[in-house]
């Protein structure tokens, strides 16, 4: 009888050694299949520049539009020479700039006093000086120095894969498209070949005028004021991939990790143990996703990361609690279920950035 006993121990033993090799086989596939669609669905947007802002809208001048308005309008070409970036802080939508600004207009149809009295959208002067000014012919050129901090209300929905268009957009509110004109194009934006700006790379840059339109009064008729714009975009691409590796990989791994617990037996402490470790390794890392993410009042992609990581691996420790008498096919069915889940998931995140 002992021997029977003993070939039936050694019998279940072997059993669930295959069963537990099986579902650990099961586990690496899965995880393998779930890191292809992981890259897949991230390859573009690390590699390919997709910005979450759009362009400053501005009306273009057209010759009817010019008629319209009346009177006989004097062309001004505006122009900005960046020279560098103080403060260049995108988690934050804050930045400090210093720009050259640049004019080249007639002084006998609008004169330098008017001219000098433009400014910055979303923007504060921290410093401005007239540098230089000298007549080429009929023409005025005239270049103000100046410090300006501002913000432009960026969209952080896809981060950490986000990049972004700053718009820095010159506003004249004294003057009237009946008055003046302001004319600019992507040359007349130039930037310092020398401004480094630690993981953001300049991808591309724009430069566009017209006028825009303030509605004082909705419900008055001839309330209405227009004043000439330039708006000048830089696109900036985030480099490299170190806010994914610090902040969605590690999450991704601690649920895993936490699933690795169905292919033990349940039996051993240990799976309780690291069920809860995973749950509070979740937690924990929040600290490290707080400290490297932009605080905009709706949910991030990484939130989203977040959350999903947190349930997983809540709902793991509750099967563990629960389920002790769950045979081992049926773990791996939960397991399955859970990658496939999983995978939708990041499908449904991902996707429309892709």
């Amino acid at each position: 009888m002992k021997k029977e006993e003993r070939k039936k121990k050694a019998i279940k033993k072997s059993q669930k050694k295959k069963s537990n090799r099986a579902s650990m086989l099961l586990q690496g596939i899965l995880l393998v299949i779930f890191f292809i669609f992981f890259f897949w669905v991230t390859y573009k947007p690390i590699s390919h520049y997709n910005p979450n802002e759009s362009y400053r809208p501005v009306v273009a001048l057209t010759p009817s539009k010019v008629i319209a308005f009346g009177g006989h309008p004097t062309t001004v070409n505006v122009g900005l020479y960046i020279q560098g970036f103080p403060e260049f802080d995108i988690t934050r939508d804050k930045f400090v700039a210093d720009l050259t600004v640049w004019f080249r207009f007639n002084p006998r149809q609008i004169s330098l006093k008017r001219i000098s009295k433009f400014s910055f959208e979303k923007a504060t002067i921290l410093q401005k000086t007239q540098t230089h000014a000298q007549i080429e012919g009929d023409i005025l050129f005239v270049r103000y120095f100046m410090r300006i901090s501002f913000n432009t209300k960026l969209n952080f929905q896809s981060f950490p894969l986000d990049d972004h268009r700053l718009n820095i957009s010159l506003t004249h509110q004294g003057l009237s498209p009946s008055e003046a004109i302001f004319k600019t194009s992507r040359t007349n934006l130039t930037i310092n070949p020398e401004v480094r700006i630690s993981g953001w790379k300049l991808v591309d840059k724009t430069a566009r005028s017209g006028y825009i339109e303030d509605k004082l009064d909705p419900y008055a008729k001839g309330s209405n004021v227009y004043y000439p714009m330039a708006v000048f975009s830089l696109d900036f691409a985030r480099t490299g991939i170190r806010h994914i590796i610090t902040i969605i990989i590690p999450l991704i791994l601690i649920f895993f990790i936490a699933l690795l617990t169905f292919t033990f037996d349940p039996t051993r402490g240990e799976v309780i143990g690291v069920s809860v470790g995973s749950v509070s390794a979740v937690i924990a890392h929040r600290f490290v996703i707080e400290r490297l993410s932009p605080d905009p009042g709706y949910l991030m992609i990484s939130d989203q990361v977040f959350l999903l990581a947190l349930v997983g691996c809540s709902t793991v420790l509750m099967v563990n609690i629960l389920g002790k008498k769950l045979t081992g096919t049926h773990k791996n069915i939960i397991t399955f279920i859970a990658h496939l889940l999983f995978i939708a998931v990041f499908l449904y995140l991902f996707l429309p950035i892709s």
